[in-house]
């Protein structure tokens, strides 16, 4: 009875999926930093370090859910997400840094420019090339390895508000400020953590930068804002079909 049962509930999934064309999340457009990503552009060497470093780490979807976490004992890393911050998404963040709590804000596309923009820090173009740059940050200077990044403008980098600061030969690529008791720290480029700059030595000198910025903090990974590629159910049960068919010829002939 239960096998029948298990039966006729596939097969009227296989109606469903058939007719409706519902639609099913197979995987992120394009080479998002995200974590769940495993190709080059994606951040999951730098989560699995992180994890393994004895990091408390945490991912949110959507920023609302940052009230679950106490702004002053944590960093939000908010890397490129493929559609723009709202403005309720801009002051969930400024809210939760207003308390407290560290952003480090990793973009060369401008999706980010709805939080940026709130304290004098505009993302430019992107610069297409390779090339090392530095950061001056608490009394230190760090050195850091770019690609495809873009410059960030500001109107008055002697703002008391300012502690610290990016720049290349040519521009200026990251601004950091203190915004209320917590601070935003932004870098015209995402690809400082990504998956196949982790493979190289230049990921040593980003990562010392992460590290100090990071302090004793737990990371919390922002995973909102990415578009997924969509298959319909037709095209998946179109494919399946022809594959059973494909083994079922392939059973007959080993048979015979």
């Amino acid at each position: 009875m239960i096998r029948e049962l298990l039966i006729l509930s596939l097969i009227f999934f296989v109606i469903i999926g058939f007719v409706y064309k519902v639609p099913i999340q197979l995987t992120a457009k394009y080479d998002p930093p995200s974590i769940y990503n495993l190709g080059g552009g994606g951040y999951s060497i730098l989560y699995t370090l992180l994890v393994r470093a004895g990091y408390l780490v945490n991912i949110v979807y959507d920023t609302n859910q940052l009230s679950r976490f106490d702004p002053s004992r944590n960093i939000l890393i908010l890397a490129s997400p493929d559609k723009t911050l709202s403005e309720e998404d801009t002051e969930n963040i400024l809210k939760w840094v207003s308390a407290g709590g560290y952003v480090f804000v990793l973009d060369e596309i401008g999706t980010v420019n709805t939080l940026t923009k709130r304290v004098d820090a505009t993302i430019g173009y992107i610069v297409p090339e390779v090339t090392q740059g530095e950061c001056v940050y608490s009394g230190k200077i760090y050195r850091i390895f770019l690609n495809k990044y873009s410059p960030i403008t500001t109107s008055n980098i002697s703002d008391p508000s300012v502690i610290g600061y990016c720049y290349t030969k040519d521009s200026f690529v990251g601004l950091f400020k203190r915004v209320g008791s917590g601070a935003l720290f932004i870098i015209g480029d995402s690809s400082l953590f990504i998956n196949t700059m982790m493979r190289t030595g230049y990921a040593y000198d980003n990562l010392i930068l992460l590290r100090d910025i990071i302090g004793d903090r737990g990371v919390i990974f922002y995973e909102g804002g990415r578009e997924y590629a969509i298959i319909n159910t037709e095209a998946f049960f179109l494919v399946f079909g022809g594959l059973i068919e494909y083994l079922s010829t392939a059973l007959k002939s080993m048979i015979s």
